[in-house]
Protein backbone atom coordinates (compact mmCIF):
# COMPACT_ATOMS: atom_id res chain seq x y z
CA UNK A 1 0.00 0.00 0.00
CA UNK A 2 1.28 3.46 -0.83
CA UNK A 3 2.09 5.78 2.05
CA UNK A 4 -0.64 8.27 2.84
CA UNK A 5 -0.12 11.61 1.14
CA UNK A 6 1.19 14.41 3.33
CA UNK A 7 -1.51 16.78 2.12
CA UNK A 8 -4.38 16.41 -0.30
CA UNK A 9 -4.68 18.38 -3.53
CA UNK A 10 -7.10 20.60 -1.62
CA UNK A 11 -4.72 21.43 1.23
CA UNK A 12 -4.60 25.16 0.46
CA UNK A 13 -8.40 25.28 0.21
CA UNK A 14 -8.68 23.70 3.65
CA UNK A 15 -6.16 26.07 5.21
CA UNK A 16 -8.06 29.06 3.86
CA UNK A 17 -11.06 27.76 5.83
CA UNK A 18 -8.98 27.41 9.00
CA UNK A 19 -8.74 23.62 8.92
CA UNK A 20 -7.22 21.59 11.71
CA UNK A 21 -5.52 18.47 10.39
CA UNK A 22 -5.38 15.20 12.32
CA UNK A 23 -2.51 12.72 12.49
CA UNK A 24 -3.11 11.17 9.06
CA UNK A 25 -3.35 14.66 7.55
CA UNK A 26 -7.07 14.55 6.86
CA UNK A 27 -9.21 17.49 7.94
CA UNK A 28 -10.51 16.98 11.46
CA UNK A 29 -12.61 20.15 11.49
CA UNK A 30 -12.87 23.67 10.10
CA UNK A 31 -12.83 26.94 12.00
CA UNK A 32 -16.05 27.95 10.18
CA UNK A 33 -18.08 24.79 10.70
CA UNK A 34 -20.68 24.29 13.38
CA UNK A 35 -20.46 21.42 15.83
CA UNK A 36 -24.15 20.54 15.72
CA UNK A 37 -24.87 19.68 12.10
CA UNK A 38 -28.31 18.23 11.46
CA UNK A 39 -29.20 15.46 9.03
CA UNK A 40 -30.80 18.13 6.82
CA UNK A 41 -27.59 20.12 6.33
CA UNK A 42 -25.74 19.76 3.02
CA UNK A 43 -22.15 18.99 3.90
CA UNK A 44 -19.03 18.67 1.75
CA UNK A 45 -16.07 16.65 2.99
CA UNK A 46 -12.69 15.92 1.39
CA UNK A 47 -12.07 12.17 1.76
CA UNK A 48 -8.99 12.04 -0.43
CA UNK A 49 -7.03 10.43 2.41
CA UNK A 50 -9.07 7.24 1.88
CA UNK A 51 -7.28 4.19 0.55
CA UNK A 52 -8.65 3.24 -2.87
CA UNK A 53 -7.86 -0.28 -4.09
CA UNK A 54 -8.59 -1.37 -7.66
CA UNK A 55 -9.21 -5.02 -8.51
CA UNK A 56 -9.50 -5.89 -12.19
CA UNK A 57 -9.16 -8.67 -14.73
CA UNK A 58 -11.16 -11.78 -15.65
CA UNK A 59 -10.61 -13.34 -12.22
CA UNK A 60 -11.72 -10.23 -10.32
CA UNK A 61 -15.39 -11.31 -9.81
CA UNK A 62 -14.26 -14.63 -8.26
CA UNK A 63 -11.77 -12.86 -6.01
CA UNK A 64 -14.32 -10.28 -4.86
CA UNK A 65 -16.88 -13.04 -4.22
CA UNK A 66 -14.42 -14.81 -1.93
CA UNK A 67 -12.81 -11.83 -0.19
CA UNK A 68 -15.82 -9.56 0.36
CA UNK A 69 -18.68 -10.90 2.44
CA UNK A 70 -21.53 -8.72 1.21
CA UNK A 71 -23.95 -9.28 -1.66
CA UNK A 72 -22.62 -9.84 -5.17
CA UNK A 73 -22.76 -6.56 -7.04
CA UNK A 74 -24.11 -5.95 -10.51
CA UNK A 75 -22.14 -3.59 -12.72
CA UNK A 76 -22.90 -0.02 -11.69
CA UNK A 77 -23.84 -0.78 -8.08
CA UNK A 78 -22.19 -0.29 -4.69
CA UNK A 79 -22.61 -1.35 -1.07
CA UNK A 80 -20.86 -1.49 2.26
CA UNK A 81 -19.25 -4.88 2.81
CA UNK A 82 -17.33 -6.59 5.58
CA UNK A 83 -14.03 -8.29 4.81
CA UNK A 84 -13.35 -11.18 7.19
CA UNK A 85 -10.15 -13.05 7.93
CA UNK A 86 -10.05 -16.83 8.08
CA UNK A 87 -10.92 -16.89 11.78
CA UNK A 88 -14.07 -14.83 11.23
CA UNK A 89 -12.79 -11.56 12.67
CA UNK A 90 -13.55 -8.35 10.78
CA UNK A 91 -10.57 -7.00 8.87
CA UNK A 92 -12.52 -3.86 7.95
CA UNK A 93 -15.73 -2.58 6.38
CA UNK A 94 -15.41 -0.89 2.99
CA UNK A 95 -17.45 0.88 0.36
CA UNK A 96 -17.24 -1.48 -2.62
CA UNK A 97 -18.03 -0.14 -6.11
CA UNK A 98 -18.40 -2.32 -9.19
CA UNK A 99 -17.35 -0.05 -12.03
CA UNK A 100 -17.17 -2.62 -14.83
CA UNK A 101 -17.66 -6.26 -15.76
CA UNK A 102 -14.22 -7.06 -14.41
CA UNK A 103 -13.43 -3.98 -12.32
CA UNK A 104 -14.08 -3.09 -8.69
CA UNK A 105 -12.90 -0.31 -6.38
CA UNK A 106 -12.77 -0.72 -2.58
CA UNK A 107 -12.57 2.42 -0.44
CA UNK A 108 -11.52 2.48 3.22
CA UNK A 109 -10.79 5.66 5.16
CA UNK A 110 -10.55 4.01 8.58
CA UNK A 111 -7.46 3.32 10.72
CA UNK A 112 -7.86 -0.29 9.59
CA UNK A 113 -7.00 0.46 5.95
CA UNK A 114 -3.45 -0.87 6.25
CA UNK A 115 -4.69 -4.06 7.95
CA UNK A 116 -7.22 -4.52 5.16
CA UNK A 117 -4.69 -3.95 2.38
CA UNK A 118 -2.24 -6.46 3.86
CA UNK A 119 -4.96 -9.12 4.24
CA UNK A 120 -6.32 -8.64 0.72
CA UNK A 121 -2.79 -8.87 -0.72
CA UNK A 122 -2.19 -12.10 1.20
CA UNK A 123 -5.46 -13.54 -0.03
CA UNK A 124 -4.75 -12.61 -3.64
CA UNK A 125 -1.48 -14.56 -3.50
CA UNK A 126 -3.04 -17.68 -1.93
CA UNK A 127 -1.99 -21.04 -3.36
CA UNK A 128 -3.59 -24.42 -2.61
CA UNK A 129 -1.50 -27.46 -3.59
CA UNK A 130 0.30 -25.37 -6.17
CA UNK A 131 -2.91 -23.88 -7.58
CA UNK A 132 -3.27 -20.10 -7.40
CA UNK A 133 -7.02 -19.38 -7.82
CA UNK A 134 -6.51 -15.65 -8.27
CA UNK A 135 -3.48 -15.68 -10.55
CA UNK A 136 -3.67 -12.81 -13.01
CA UNK A 137 -5.64 -10.53 -10.70
CA UNK A 138 -4.76 -6.90 -11.25
CA UNK A 139 -4.60 -5.36 -7.77
CA UNK A 140 -3.49 -1.74 -7.58
CA UNK A 141 -3.46 1.08 -5.06
CA UNK A 142 -5.14 3.98 -6.88
CA UNK A 143 -5.38 6.33 -3.89
CA UNK A 144 -3.59 9.11 -5.80
CA UNK A 145 -5.77 8.86 -8.90
CA UNK A 146 -8.72 10.95 -7.66
CA UNK A 147 -9.80 13.66 -5.27
CA UNK A 148 -12.62 12.04 -3.29
CA UNK A 149 -15.45 14.29 -2.13
CA UNK A 150 -18.52 13.40 -0.09
CA UNK A 151 -21.68 15.46 -0.63
CA UNK A 152 -24.34 14.64 1.93
CA UNK A 153 -27.69 15.94 3.13
CA UNK A 154 -31.36 16.22 2.22
CA UNK A 155 -30.53 19.02 -0.20
CA UNK A 156 -27.58 17.18 -1.81
CA UNK A 157 -29.61 15.82 -4.78
CA UNK A 158 -30.70 19.35 -5.69
CA UNK A 159 -27.08 20.55 -5.65
CA UNK A 160 -25.87 17.60 -7.74
CA UNK A 161 -28.67 17.99 -10.31
CA UNK A 162 -27.35 21.47 -11.06
CA UNK A 163 -24.26 19.80 -12.60
CA UNK A 164 -25.96 16.91 -14.37
CA UNK A 165 -28.05 18.68 -16.99
CA UNK A 166 -30.01 15.95 -18.78
CA UNK A 167 -28.00 13.18 -17.11
CA UNK A 168 -29.78 11.10 -14.46
CA UNK A 169 -29.13 11.44 -10.76
CA UNK A 170 -27.79 8.09 -9.48
CA UNK A 171 -30.19 6.14 -7.30
CA UNK A 172 -29.19 4.84 -3.88
CA UNK A 173 -26.78 1.91 -4.19
CA UNK A 174 -25.70 2.73 -7.75
CA UNK A 175 -22.55 4.05 -9.43
CA UNK A 176 -22.33 6.11 -12.60
CA UNK A 177 -19.74 8.10 -14.55
CA UNK A 178 -21.35 11.47 -15.36
CA UNK A 179 -19.72 14.69 -16.45
CA UNK A 180 -20.21 17.36 -13.79
CA UNK A 181 -20.00 20.64 -15.69
CA UNK A 182 -18.00 18.70 -18.31
CA UNK A 183 -15.62 17.26 -15.68
CA UNK A 184 -15.49 13.44 -15.98
CA UNK A 185 -16.27 11.97 -12.56
CA UNK A 186 -17.41 8.78 -10.88
CA UNK A 187 -20.40 9.23 -8.55
CA UNK A 188 -21.59 6.57 -6.09
CA UNK A 189 -24.89 7.04 -4.25
CA UNK A 190 -24.09 5.29 -0.98
CA UNK A 191 -26.73 3.28 0.94
CA UNK A 192 -27.61 5.83 3.63
CA UNK A 193 -30.98 7.09 4.82
CA UNK A 194 -29.79 10.62 4.10
CA UNK A 195 -28.71 11.20 0.45
CA UNK A 196 -24.95 10.64 0.39
CA UNK A 197 -22.80 10.89 -2.74
CA UNK A 198 -19.19 9.84 -3.07
CA UNK A 199 -17.63 11.79 -5.94
CA UNK A 200 -14.30 10.80 -7.50
CA UNK A 201 -12.78 13.74 -9.34
CA UNK A 202 -9.60 13.89 -11.49
CA UNK A 203 -6.97 15.71 -9.37
CA UNK A 204 -6.57 18.49 -11.96
CA UNK A 205 -10.21 19.47 -11.39
CA UNK A 206 -10.40 18.92 -7.64
CA UNK A 207 -10.07 22.56 -6.60
CA UNK A 208 -12.48 23.73 -9.31
CA UNK A 209 -15.25 21.40 -8.21
CA UNK A 210 -14.58 21.98 -4.49
CA UNK A 211 -15.00 25.74 -4.91
CA UNK A 212 -17.99 25.27 -7.17
CA UNK A 213 -19.83 23.13 -4.60
CA UNK A 214 -19.06 25.66 -1.86
CA UNK A 215 -20.57 28.45 -3.98
CA UNK A 216 -23.98 27.05 -3.00
CA UNK A 217 -25.09 28.83 0.18
CA UNK A 218 -26.61 25.64 1.59
CA UNK A 219 -23.32 23.69 1.36
CA UNK A 220 -21.05 23.67 4.43
CA UNK A 221 -17.48 22.30 4.46
CA UNK A 222 -17.29 19.60 7.11
CA UNK A 223 -14.35 17.83 8.70
CA UNK A 224 -14.08 14.16 9.53
CA UNK A 225 -15.00 14.61 13.20
CA UNK A 226 -18.48 15.94 12.41
CA UNK A 227 -18.92 13.57 9.49
CA UNK A 228 -18.16 10.58 11.73
CA UNK A 229 -20.82 11.66 14.21
CA UNK A 230 -23.39 11.95 11.43
CA UNK A 231 -22.54 8.62 9.80
CA UNK A 232 -22.49 6.66 13.05
CA UNK A 233 -26.17 7.53 13.56
CA UNK A 234 -26.98 5.43 10.50
CA UNK A 235 -24.08 2.98 10.29
CA UNK A 236 -23.19 1.54 13.74
CA UNK A 237 -20.23 -0.35 12.27
CA UNK A 238 -18.50 2.98 11.59
CA UNK A 239 -17.49 3.11 15.25
CA UNK A 240 -16.01 -0.42 15.12
CA UNK A 241 -13.47 0.41 12.45
CA UNK A 242 -12.08 3.43 14.30
CA UNK A 243 -9.96 1.01 16.34
CA UNK A 244 -7.16 -1.31 15.20
CA UNK A 245 -7.87 -4.02 17.78
CA UNK A 246 -9.33 -7.37 16.69
CA UNK A 247 -13.04 -7.00 15.84
CA UNK A 248 -15.25 -10.01 16.52
CA UNK A 249 -18.94 -9.85 15.69
CA UNK A 250 -21.58 -12.53 15.33
CA UNK A 251 -23.09 -13.48 11.99
CA UNK A 252 -26.42 -12.16 13.28
CA UNK A 253 -24.92 -8.71 13.96
CA UNK A 254 -23.25 -8.55 10.56
CA UNK A 255 -26.37 -9.69 8.70
CA UNK A 256 -28.54 -7.18 10.52
CA UNK A 257 -26.30 -4.41 9.18
CA UNK A 258 -26.27 -5.92 5.66
CA UNK A 259 -22.51 -6.43 5.80
CA UNK A 260 -22.55 -10.13 4.90
CA UNK A 261 -24.72 -12.26 2.61
CA UNK A 262 -26.75 -15.30 3.63
CA UNK A 263 -24.69 -17.79 1.65
CA UNK A 264 -21.62 -19.05 3.56
CA UNK A 265 -19.29 -18.90 0.54
CA UNK A 266 -16.90 -16.12 1.58
CA UNK A 267 -13.67 -16.24 3.54
CA UNK A 268 -14.40 -16.45 7.28
CA UNK A 269 -17.99 -17.67 6.86
CA UNK A 270 -17.37 -21.06 8.46
CA UNK A 271 -15.99 -19.41 11.57
CA UNK A 272 -19.22 -17.40 11.88
CA UNK A 273 -21.53 -20.39 11.42
CA UNK A 274 -22.19 -21.04 15.09
CA UNK A 275 -23.11 -17.39 15.69
CA UNK A 276 -25.95 -17.15 13.17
Amino acid sequence: MAERRARTVLAEEHMILGANFNENESVARYALEGTDLTQEAVTLTDLSYMDALLFAGPVAPDYIHAAFAGPDLAVGTCSYQAVLTGDGSVSSVVALLRTGDYEYVALDGSPRAEILSAWLSFLAATEVDGYAPFAGLQAEDVTESHVILLLRGEGAPEVLRDYLGEQSLPEKGTVCAPRLDEIPCVVAALPHEVPTYLILVPPAYGRILWRSFLSFPQVTPTGCDNLSRLVEREQPWAAWVEETDVIRKTAAELKRLNLIRDTADFVGARSLKGDA
